[in-house]
């Protein structure tokens, strides 16, 4: 681990031009916030091994099930994202790890990427549609991990991720629910999810024939399952990939954000997420910037608070919290704080 001092250099290189190196003198502090796939390509290019840089990478893997009206909806109109289900989200387990059911904006250019491709006229045919479309989304809260590595240098991201045994089976029951909202509303026609063997179900007007093509519905959603290249998947968000942990073996950054290989240099971004947010990031990931930033300027500054954190800090790096409490103990803590500040904030039309 690099020993803090007064200034320290810092070698980096041009994507298109990997030979050539350019030296950077850094004074106090490095601030990385490149986000959670490139964050973690910036340590690797710099030579940082920890284990944890560029694993655990959470991306809320998203599906959805996909119907048509027989009147116009208009799905494309008004404001986005206004309507969330979370009935489902505690997860078949109830740990918490599951799915959250929205309501996109159904425009052109989403149906024509969640939709699957049988065949050309298909595909043209269930576009023209899409003003009398609706869809439902399954956004789960992704309790397994991918990777993300770098090709031509390290500059570009290659993504590993296959979910988890445990989101699967969420993913299939938010399917099923979300087809239990939609088969309630009036004037459904045809619903569909986004399987490349697409289960499809239409309305029978003798109950016994109904109940038989929802059975089915529902079996299919468990056939074909959540394997690769079995349903399309989408990415909501980006988070972990150099989470924030107790000691070097459980992240790549300590509480304040700070490097365990280096010091001086720290991570600021999503990508220090212990864990995937049960809730669009947003939000956390401006706390804990907010959270974070604050205490570096307290300790650059030489308070009596950043006195307590550089002290705080030094026991940490000796391999002792002092109290006993993990980094990402402290870490949602004070992010929960910061999300409290910043909801109470908007609330009451006041700046924090």
């Amino acid at each position: 681990m690099a020993k803090p001092s007064a200034s320290w250099s810092a070698k980096a290189r041009k994507k298109n031009s990997p030979s050539k190196w350019r030296t950077l003198l850094v004074k106090r502090k490095v601030i990385c916030s490149a986000g959670s796939l490139h964050t973690p390509l910036v340590l690797q290019r710099s030579g940082f091994k920890n284990s944890n840089i560029g694993k655990n990478l959470h991306l809320h893997p998203v599906s959805c099930v996909m119907a048509t009206f027989k009147d116009e909806i208009l799905g494309y109109e008004g404001a986005p994202m206004t309507t969330v289900c979370t009935e489902f989200q505690k997860g078949v387990l109830n740990d918490g790890y599951g799915p959250k059911l929205e309501c996109p904006s159904v425009h052109t250019g989403v149906m024509a990427a969640a939709l699957p491709w049988t065949n050309g006229n298909d595909f043209k045919e269930a576009l023209k549609s899409s003003s009398k479309m609706m869809a439902v989304i399954v956004l789960q809260r992704d309790i397994g991990g991918g990777t993300v590595t770098g090709k031509n240098n390290g500059f570009d991201p290659v993504i590993d991720y296959v979910p988890d045994k445990r989101d699967e089976n969420n993913i299939k029951e938010g399917l099923k629910r979300a087809f239990d909202i939609i088969k309630a509303c009036d004037g459904v026609g045809k619903v569909w999810t986004c399987h490349v063997n697409q289960p499809l179900y239409e309305p029978k007007s003798d109950p016994t024939s109904d109940r038989a093509s929802v059975d089915a519905f529902n079996a299919a959603i468990d056939e074909n399952g959540v394997g690769v290249n079995s349903l399309g998947l989408f990415c909501a968000h980006q988070m972990g990939s150099c989470r924030m942990g107790s000691n070097p073996g459980t992240g790549a950054v300590d509480e304040d954000g700070e490097l365990w290989e280096c010091e001086n240099l720290h991570v600021i971004d999503a990508s220090v997420f212990p864990s995937a947010s049960g809730a669009n990031p947003m939000v956390t990931t401006m706390s804990i910037a907010q959270m974070l930033g604050a205490r570096i300027v307290e300790m650059h500054k030489g308070s009596e608070l950043g006195k307590k954190l550089l002290k705080r800090r030094k026991l940490r790096r000796d391999g002792d919290t002092g109290n006993g409490k993990s980094s990402t103990s402290i870490l949602v803590a004070g992010a929960l704080v910061a999300v409290l500040v910043a909801v109470v904030g908007r609330t009451v039309g006041k700046k924090f």
